[in-house]
């Protein structure tokens, strides 16, 4: 679009205050993305590169248009400036893009200053206002609003940075398209925008240069896990110790996870003072006592990257024996003890998540307390019957809006891999109608032919040992829609749906009376009222008002007019009715 209007010769198109805002959008994110340029001579070879055009030979139809644009809003036009000179004036258009939007930008020198520091005090990290404060001292407040931007942008440039000090730093001298394919196929993300562009365009060598500023740390590049281990089953129900957590009489196993670059790697446990090499990317310690500790990395006398090391004492567990299959949500409680007496329960309940197409278990985090000095992470992983309601495109849908939406919905039943579908019972009603279940296969249109309350559910449960045991509830917010309304033959006649316990009034009001008569119309349907002053020949206002619990009223309003067929109706006309 912006190319187009630049290709005009005309500067009419400045004059559509929509297309103005679109300019001024895209001039706001070049110059993010972009470091300005001093004047006009190398601001518009590079404006038109982007836009991929060659300089046109008319500029100043350009350039009345684009001082058009830059008047056309109050927060670019109070930049907007002319240089007066002896042979002619001169519109500085470029100092007006910088004083609107070019401060507000870090420049290449400033950027890579920042992220140095960064990179240097917490890479990785989410980058927040008071990071950014904290990394830079003091700092402009437009800056500061744009933190999430520079979160965008610095986060996979750590990952950038870390892959080519551990690899190859020279590959910084590859031209930035290449540079840019070259990762993503070594699986580093380059970020969206392209954090290698993005720094290319701020500055042809800004890379290189923010490289030649850090150097290859073990902090950086080395990372630690430690092997986690199982310490309590049962059917579906698998506990281990979290990360860092070892049982006692076992051996520490640190896995250490370092780019071949790095050589001589050593693992120290502190206080302890032991410290052994890494072999197979992994340093075993045998015989140590319960405590904690520090496993620290080590390289030619740097120290790397630190991690925290637990070694319990032993301690029994146990889980209860549910009665069948899990039900997703409901809650557990396992119990662990040491072998002094003391013990602590620990609250779990099993839940699914989706990993790409499929859904798998989930595992939780649980943290239990012994004592002051003993606390034990533990992540909790079940299998369990659950369901989830989806839509055609196979979306979870977490709220029912209409009772024609349920002809496309239907139900996706996760459960145990060790568990048949013949095995699980299943069922789905109103939660306002337990009594009238339906089966949910292949669809729920069989429940679309009930009537919701006006604060309802969509409950499914299955049957295990003959009870039925709800697995998943949705919110089923049923709406009043009064479809077709009309008045004739004396009567009204009302189309359309409502809640189950809905009332319709319908009341009169005429020159010579008014009267309602409330009917009650559960569901909705078709409802036939006869008007309750047929004798009276005068045109009147009809008004429908149809309540249920839990939902807006809805009203209609009809005029009626007796026809020529009517009783009086030659003297309605006459009177002008």
């Amino acid at each position: 679009m912006v190319r187009r209007l630049w290709r005009r010769d005309s500067p009419t198109w400045a004059a559509d205050p929509t297309t103005c805002r679109l300019f001024l959008a895209y001039l706001r994110g070049y110059t993010f993305y972009r470091e300005v340029p001093e004047n006009d001579t190398q601001f518009w070879p590079n404006f038109h590169e982007e836009l991929g055009l060659e300089q046109p030979s008319n500029m100043k139809t350009r350039y009345d248009a684009l001082w058009t644009v830059l008047h056309s809003d109050p927060r670019t036009r109070a930049h907007c400036h002319m240089s007066y000179g002896v042979e002619r004036d001169r519109r500085e258009f470029v100092q007006a893009i910088r004083d609107s939007w070019g401060y507000r930008t870090l420049g290449a020198p400033q950027l890579i200053a920042l992220f140095a520091r960064y990179f240097e005090i917490f890479p990785g990290k989410t980058v927040t206002p008071e990071r950014l404060r904290n990394a830079l001292g003091v700092i402009d407040e437009a800056t500061l609003r744009q933190a999430a931007t520079y979160d965008r942008l610095f986060r996979p440039l750590t990952g950038i940075v870390d892959h080519l000090l551990a690899t190859d730093p020279t590959l910084v001298r590859l031209p930035y398209r290449a540079l840019s394919e070259h990762l993503e196929q070594n699986g580093v993300l380059v970020g969206e925008p392209n954090v290698v562009a993005f720094l290319h365009h701020k500055s042809e060598h800004a890379l290189r240069d923010l490289l030649g500023r850090l150097r290859p740390s073990l902090r950086h590049w080395v990372r630690l896990r430690q092997a986690t281990r199982t310490v309590a089953r049962a059917p579906g129900v698998q506990v281990r110790l979290a990360d860092g957590y070892h049982p006692a009489g076992q051996a520490v196993v640190v896995r250490v996870t370092a780019p071949p670059a790095a050589l001589d790697l050593e693992v120290e446990l502190v206080p302890l003072g032991q410290r052994v090499p890494v072999r197979n990317g992994a340093a075993i310690f045998e015989d140590v006592p319960p405590g904690a500790y520090r496993a620290v990395t080590w390289s030619h006398g740097e120290r790397g990257a630190e991690a925290s090391v637990t070694v319990l004492p032993p301690l029994s567990w146990s889980l209860p024996t549910p009665r069948g299959p899990l039900i997703e949500g409901e809650w557990h409680v396992g119990r662990v003890q040491t072998e002094d007496g003391r013990f602590a329960p620990f609250r779990w309940h099993p839940h699914w998540e989706k990993r790409g197409e499929r859904y798998v278990p989930a595992t939780t985090r649980v943290a239990l307390t012994l004592d002051e000095d003993l606390r034990v992470e533990l992540d909790v992983t079940a299998a369990s019957i659950g369901a989830r309601l989806v839509d055609a495109e196979g979306g979870q849908v977490e709220r029912v809006h209409d009772a024609r939406d349920l002809e496309a919905l239907r139900v996706c039943w996760l459960r145990p891999p060790h568990l048949p579908a013949r095995s699980i019972r299943p069922r789905v009603l109103l939660e306002s109608a337990p009594d009238a279940p339906v089966n949910p296969h292949p669809t729920l249109t069989a429940l679309a032919r009930q009537a919701p309350a006006g604060d309802d559910r969509i409950v499914l449960e299955v049957q295990v040992r003959r009870e039925w045991r709800r697995v998943l509830a949705v919110d089923y917010a049923a709406t009043i829609v009064l479809s077709d309304v009309c008045v004739a033959g004396n009567a009204v006649r009302v189309l359309g749906q409502a809640p189950r316990g809905s009332a319709l009034t319908v009341h009169e009001a005429a020159h010579s009376g008014s009267v309602s008569r409330q009917y009650p119309w559960p569901g909705g349907g078709l409802l036939v009222a006869p008007l309750r002053l047929p004798d009276v020949a005068e045109p009147r206002t009809v008004t429908l008002t149809v309540e249920a619990p839990g939902c807006p009223v809805a009203t209609r309003t009809v005029d009626y007019v007796p026809t020529l067929g009517s009783p009086w109706a030659w003297a309605v006309e006459g009177l002008g009715w």
